[in-house]
């Protein structure tokens, strides 16, 4: 997935870019297309924000967008400082994708964290007592980083 995905106008592959998103963001696709220049790159529309994206080319399988699993997230390492390359608000609610890359682990906007590695958290000091404790574990056997989350809408955070 792309860090930066630009919005166009219409579904044509040369329209003009209304608008950018950043990885991770979830939106609903209403509508797919296919761009009449090549035949081969599907298209998106979206309501919010309004506009068509680039989801996948089909000749060279190149893909800007993924769609959304269902959690668990599983992190089979840590982003560079030893970050999961988030940012949670005080619920505990994916904000930001501080990283884009974490996008490729599942994580999304909007997301919120429940469980890290089978630890209920319910706040900031749980999440980083349960975290500090995956990390641990990672680091002595390599054990992933198993976050349960719920799926949601994005909210308005602290980077982790």
């Amino acid at each position: 997935m792309q860090p930066n995905l630009p919005v166009a106008i219409n579904p044509n592959e040369n329209s003009s870019v209304i608008a950018h998103m950043q990885a991770g963001e979830v939106v609903y696709v209403k509508e797919i297309a296919v761009s009449p220049e090549d035949g081969q790159l599907l298209r998106g529309r979206l309501d919010v924000p309004p506009g068509w994206i680039s989801l996948e080319h089909v000749g060279t399988g190149i893909s800007w967008a993924a769609k959304q699993r269902s959690g668990p997230v599983v992190m089979h390492g840590l982003l560079e400082g030893g970050r999961i390359g988030l940012t949670l608000s005080q619920q505990l609610i994916v904000t930001h994708l501080a990283d884009p890359r974490a996008a490729q682990y599942g994580w999304g906007m909007g997301d919120r964290v429940l469980k890290v590695n089978g630890a209920h958290v319910r706040g900031e000091d749980d999440f980083l007592d349960a975290l500090q404790q995956a990390i641990m574990g990672f680091k002595r056997c390599g054990q992933p980083l198993v976050f349960d989350i719920k799926r949601g809408v994005p909210h308005s955070s602290k980077a982790f």
